[in-house]
């Protein structure tokens, strides 16, 4: 049972990701004690069908006929018994994480772990998906989306399966894994850059990454693109000839007029005075 195709993996930090594509037939009795935390996707079923009966840590018994998206998350030092069964071949993302990089998104918070799980996944696709792109082609994207993925993909397993209530303002996300984040903001201030956009590059649902962003920045989103668009604006007014006007449709205002008055509001000066102001110093 279980023969193993073609393998693809990466490892960043305390993450090690592999994506491949197993055939089964039989049973294979598994009885596994980890210590790292252990996730599996099941990205794709086909033929006859999967079967898993079993039980974490001697407790209830489960079985389950296994289905696409499925996941199986067994935290360190919990123990899964039982067998697989079936015949019929599965694409699989195989996820280990070192209990270590949890400080990352808990800081010195204690108390907070893992429950065992195993059903229809909790986890939004789109994490899965990218952690899935990143096995398949690791060459194609910067060390720092990869650094972003794993607190990304730590925040969603504790938001699903931790022992007690976790809300993201327990989280504390470290500013270089909103890197790819911070790069795209800066690239399109001039542009209205969406939310679903941003979120996307983290492979969160809008509503968490507002959530998650708040938590790193103390600030939405939102209101972080408007300070950059501003910083921008005081840069360009102390560095360039352009006009206001210029200057305000170059950081991604609709009119001067909204420009000069959100500037006001956010320095208490005009961007004329302030531009007179600095070239007075």
């Amino acid at each position: 049972m279980g023969k193993l195709f073609e393998r693809h993996a990466f490892a960043v930090g305390g993450l090690t990701c592999a994506v491949y594509e197993q055939s089964f037939s039989g049973t294979e009795v598994v009885d596994v004690e980890l210590s790292l935390h252990h996730l599996v996707s099941v990205r794709e079923v086909n033929g006859g069908g999967l079967r898993a009966q079993g039980a974490f840590d001697g407790g209830r018994f489960v079985t389950r006929r296994m289905s696409d998206l499925d996941i199986f998350l067994l935290p360190a030092g919990h123990r899964w018994s039982g067998t697989f069964s079936g015949s019929a071949s599965a694409r699989v993302l195989a996820c280990d994480l070192d209990p270590s990089i949890f400080k990352s998104v808990l800081g010195d918070r204690t108390g907070f772990d893992l429950e065992p799980y195993f059903g229809e996944s909790r986890i939004a696709p789109g994490i899965l998906e990218r952690l899935e792109a990143l096995c398949l082609t690791p060459d194609a994207f910067p060390r720092a989306y990869a650094d972003a993925l794993t607190t990304v993909l730590t925040f969603e397993l504790f938001r699903a399966r931790s022992n007690k209530p976790f809300s993201p303002n327990q989280a504390q996300f470290g500013a270089s894994r909103f890197k790819p984040v911070l790069d795209h903001i800066e690239g399109v201030l001039e542009s209205d850059p969406s939310l679903s956009d941003l979120a996307s590059l983290m492979g969160l649902s809008v509503s968490h990454f507002s959530h998650a962003f708040t938590a790193a920045y103390g600030v939405a989103p939102h209101r972080y693109i408007l300070q950059r668009r501003i910083e921008k604006a005081k840069a360009l007014l102390r560095t360039s000839d352009a006009t206001v006007a210029m200057i305000s449709e170059r950081v991604g205002f609709s009119s001067q007029s909204r420009f000069s008055q959100i500037f006001a509001r956010q320095t208490g000066i005009t961007p004329s005075a302030y531009r007179m102001k600095q070239h007075n110093v």
